[in-house]
């Protein structure tokens, strides 16, 4: 099968698209399928000096393009970006096209939106179904975020082209159960749920830690909705009224808001007791949490955000830790499953309070435990898994 995929992000970009893109794509071409991907040159959280690391693999084309690059969190200069990217796409589209080739489905990856808005006019001129893949729900995400007010023109715009999208596409995917429920009932396309996972060779290629430290690790975007600062703030309240005497944190990755976040550790008086850490490889960025006693997680509180599972809970479980995590949902319910985690109210910093310290007392408990949350991801959310389902999800649309 020859699948052209369009993804703004793409290994060696660190974010949970260029995770679900790389995996999807090496899998796919393992497989023996013909895959050809549109992207962007890496511009979001990679890691320092691999900027311009091949993504060659047999079988596969990866077309990666310069983009209009972002230099503040403005939402105006992310438009811009997202505006950038879709031509740059179409065009290189365009040039397959002329080129003779042409491929047998196109999974276009969202967000942004408007990478569906080259999908749908690729599918056009090059008259193939379009599946439309959905990671988080926009532009509801980002009035969650604060990028985007929802009596604002572009949330307006936006609606229309999520609304236009839907209508379009030939099939649609998404990563979780309530995602699902959502889309149907905007839309009249099939949806398909293509969960988020890691690739099931991460177990035996990882060097994982035998034993843990007094740490509490995060690793990930420092942005708007993950609440790092409810980690830091708990973490200072606890540790200057002598609860956490001898424990550390560690922030592994960038974002938005990592300067106000090691500012505030520095205003606090704990950051002697907090580590940062720029973006590591996947692998190692796994082997550091499972030397960890804690993992932190966090989405902030939001109706909509509901509807999605954060990508990082398969990577967390992967590292056969415990994890103390703010979110709600599917991904909740998978957590409290094994009962090796501890959830709380997201963003809440008295309920994280307490469930710090609840943890820490119970954590030989936990400990014991925690080899379930290896064993639940391993089982059901590995990559090999997902990609399964969407192959059949592509050999569905093309016998219709």
């Amino acid at each position: 099968m020859r699948i052209l995929i369009i993804s703004q992000y793409y290994p060696p970009d660190i974010t949970a698209a260029a995770f679900r893109t790389g995996d999807t794509v090496h899998l796919l071409s393992e497989m023996g399928h013909e895959i050809t991907v549109l992207s962007a040159l890496p511009h979001k959280g990679h890691v320092k000096g691999q900027e311009q690391k091949a993504c060659d693999q047999p079988g596969v084309r990866v077309f990666k393009r310069r983009i209009f690059a972002l230099s503040s969190g403005g939402f105006f200069r992310y438009i811009l970006q997202y505006i950038c990217f879709a031509i740059v796409a179409i065009w290189e589209g365009l040039r397959l096209t002329i080129s003779g080739w042409r491929p047998d489905v196109i999974w276009a990856t969202s967000p942004p939106l408007t990478v569906g808005l080259s999908g749908w006019f690729l599918s056009i001129i090059m008259k193939r179904p379009l599946v439309l893949d959905i990671r988080d729900i926009w532009p509801e995400s980002a009035v969650a975020a604060g990028q985007l007010s929802n009596d604002s023109l572009a949330f307006y715009i936006s609606k229309k082209l999520e609304s236009f999208l839907y209508s379009r596409s030939s099939h649609i995917t998404c990563v979780s159960k309530p995602m699902r429920a959502y889309l149907v009932e905007m839309c009249k396309s099939a949806v398909t749920v293509v969960y988020n996972g890691v690739p099931a060779k991460f177990d035996t290629e990882i060097n994982w830690g035998r034993k843990y430290q007094n740490t509490i690790t995060y690793v990930g975007n420092l942005g708007l909705l993950q609440a790092v600062d409810v980690l830091i703030q708990g973490f200072a309240d606890l540790y200057l009224s002598g609860e956490l005497k001898g424990w550390l944190i560690k922030v592994i990755g960038t974002g938005v808001q990592e300067t106000e976040i090691i500012e505030l550790t520095e205003k606090l008086g704990i950051a002697e007791h907090v580590t940062f850490v720029p973006p590591l490889p996947r692998q190692v960025a796994l082997e550091e949490l499972s030397r960890s006693a804690l993992l932190y997680l966090n989405l902030k509180s939001n109706m909509i955000l509901e509807h999605t599972i954060p990508s990082k809970v398969f990577d967390y479980l992967l590292a056969g830790r415990p994890i103390i995590a703010g979110i709600l949902g599917e991904g909740k319910e998978i957590l409290e499953s094994t009962g090796a985690n501890v959830c709380y109210e997201p963003s809440n910093i008295s309920d994280f309070k307490i469930s710090l310290k609840w943890a820490i007392a119970n954590l030989s408990n936990l400990d014991e435990k925690a080899f379930r949350n290896r064993d639940i991801v391993l089982e059901q959310y590995t990559r090999e898994k997902a990609v399964e389902q969407l192959l059949m999800t592509f050999q569905g649309v093309l016998e219709k």
